[in-house]
């Protein structure tokens, strides 16, 4: 199961931790093989206690089969479909947002802390997974956005 990654993951380039903005996380990563089930797209680092307010992608075609079968999910490291499960953006080319059919509700804004006693929140990657591979796959391109803010004093929110 091969991984792809970004420039800025790839040169583990720092997140932006500027309080108060929104801040935008840029990627591309070109997908140089067919995929399958599994297979991992890594886009941008989510810095420890930043809020994910949104997000845009826009996929190449990566199945071109007359009756293609690609899906992929929107997540992190940890919960590979926390934003979105089972688009089909790349059958023809398209774009995964959190206005499509696939969004998981609830899940914007995301909140990358920890709510335990202890400081265990670490940095996320931003990523996609292929659900279900491709039936004709073929080389392409996955570029977006990713928003965030973060929180004022950047520290852990305590448990309810």
């Amino acid at each position: 199961m091969p991984t792809y990654q970004s420039r800025k993951i790839k040169n583990n380039v720092p997140a932006t931790t500027q309080p108060y903005n929104l801040i935008p996380a840029t990627f591309e990563v070109t997908v140089t093989a067919a995929l399958s089930a599994a297979d991992v797209i890594d886009c941008v680092t989510v810095p420890k206690y930043a809020k994910v307010v949104d997000f845009y992608i826009d996929v190449t075609d990566l199945d071109t089969n007359g009756s293609p079968t690609i899906t992929l999910d929107v997540g992190d490291d940890l919960d590979d479909n926390r934003f979105c499960a089972d688009s089909v953006a790349g059958q023809a080319g398209g774009q995964i947002t959190p206005a499509d059919g696939t969004f998981v509700d609830a899940s914007l804004p995301f909140h990358n802390v920890d709510t335990d006693a202890g400081d265990n929140s670490t940095d996320r990657t931003f990523r996609l997974t292929v659900g279900t591979g491709a039936a004709t796959g073929v080389a392409g391109t996955v570029k977006g956005v990713v928003y965030y803010t973060m929180e004022d004093g950047y520290q852990e929110v305590p448990a309810a």
